[in-house]
């Protein structure tokens, strides 16, 4: 017997390790449960997988410390295209972005409405903001009138990518492997996120979207999206192409094959 778990298990994982051949538990986080830990100290944790290389360096000290046994392994995602159709005729009359997230204070940089009035276009510029409530705007303040901000699932995900050119997204937290990342891709829309954490392995920087280490740096890609309009169009094919080619269920499938013969051939610690 094989048993999966996630943090909902761990209240009973001594029980589920008793009856299991082996344990896995999977952490889409970059921080550790101290049940998580707890139950990896006393042995009844087998396996650990992750989707980033980002969330198993920020992990791995922690848990080798703890018990020597550790034995990660990263599995890629699949990622359905179909799910997400490539976005045409996008009024260019206007520069069009967009960010979305949940609405959590860490999710927002404090200097994300800042970079939306610094970055410059030939054009008007016109934003869509979803997951901004009243906390939000105590910490980034309150958006100008042309930028429409909506609480959280007032607007769908692929209507926010209707309107938008880019996805212009800076945080304070790290980010795992951002779901929305894959969506905007897909759509067409280029990426315009923080060069860290999860990010750095779904953008390809001047490729796929751009990778940005401060706030000039968002100005910068920014207002060079807006300008570049062939270069933004250029990128946001290849970024679909890079999905397909790299983010596939083949690729997937290949990595989870490659994980259950080992767990086939664990004999325990």
């Amino acid at each position: 017997m094989i048993s999966y778990c996630n943090a909902g298990f761990l209240e009973n994982l001594e029980e589920i390790s008793s009856k299991a051949k082996s344990t896995t538990f999977v952490n889409c986080m970059t921080w550790l449960f101290e049940k998580e830990k707890d139950c990896h100290r006393r042995g009844l944790i087998d396996f650990f997988v992750y989707q980033t290389d980002h969330a198993m360096d920020k992990v791995a000290h922690d848990l080798r410390t703890l018990n020597p046994n550790y034995r990660p392994h990263k599995i890629k995602p699949y990622f359905h295209l179909d799910e997400f159709p490539m976005i045409d005729g996008r009024d260019e009359d206007t520069f069009r972005f967009g960010r979305l997230s949940r609405s959590d204070p860490a999710k927002f940089h404090p200097s994300q409405l800042w970079i939306y009035e610094a970055m410059v276009a030939p054009v008007l510029k016109s934003g869509v903001m979803l997951g901004v409530d009243a906390g939000i705007r105590a910490k980034i303040g309150h958006e100008p009138d042309w930028i429409r901000a909506y609480p959280p699932g007032e607007l769908s995900a692929q209507e926010v990518y209707r309107h938008s050119h880019c996805i212009i997204q800076a945080t304070e937290t790290y980010e795992n492997l951002p779901r929305i990342g894959f969506e905007a891709m897909a759509s067409g829309c280029l990426l315009i996120v923080d060069d860290r954490g999860g990010w750095r392995e779904l953008v390809q920087h001047g490729k796929t979207g751009f990778l940005c280490s401060d706030e000039r740096a968002f100005v910068y890609y920014s207002s060079r999206a807006a300008y570049e309009s062939n270069e933004r169009n250029s990128m946001t094919l290849a970024a679909r192409t890079w999905l397909q080619d790299n983010w596939s269920l083949e690729s997937s499938a290949a990595d989870w094959k490659k994980f259950f013969e080992e767990l086939a051939g664990f004999s325990g610690a």
